[in-house]
């Protein structure tokens, strides 16, 4: 009776190591999935933070690129306005070449004072 009491603990025994080894495996299994998502969402995290910060940076680049053409407007009226001849006939609204150029020349000034402050 004493060898069957042995194989029986014997028995139970490697069944307890196996379970053991099963739990230790199973918690491995958990491990590398838990790592594996982890990577995942840091790799969507990183992909959404630089989608934002090219929407900023368009934005604000759309946002200057207005803010220049409003400037660009502003001077080439005030151009047109102050350059105009003031006894003209009809034809006030047609620019004349000087005008032109002095309203490009002022356009040119102002993108090179844009592209500084960049």
């Amino acid at each position: 009776m004493g060898d069957s009491n042995e194989n029986t603990i014997e028995a139970w025994r490697r069944v307890h190591l196996r379970l053991t080894l099963a739990i230790i495996q199973s918690r491995d299994n958990i491990a590398a999935q838990k790592t594996k998502k982890r990577c995942i969402l840091e790799e969507m995290c990183s992909k959404l933070m630089t989608e934002q910060a090219t929407a900023k940076k368009l934005k604000s680049a759309k946002r200057a690129a207005g803010q220049q053409q409003q400037k660009v407007h502003a001077a080439a009226s005030e151009t047109a306005r102050v350059a105009a001849p003031q006894g003209s006939s009809g034809n006030s609204a047609v620019a004349t070449q000087e005008q032109i150029q002095l309203a490009f020349q002022m356009a040119q000034s102002l993108n090179n004072g844009a592209e500084k402050e960049s």
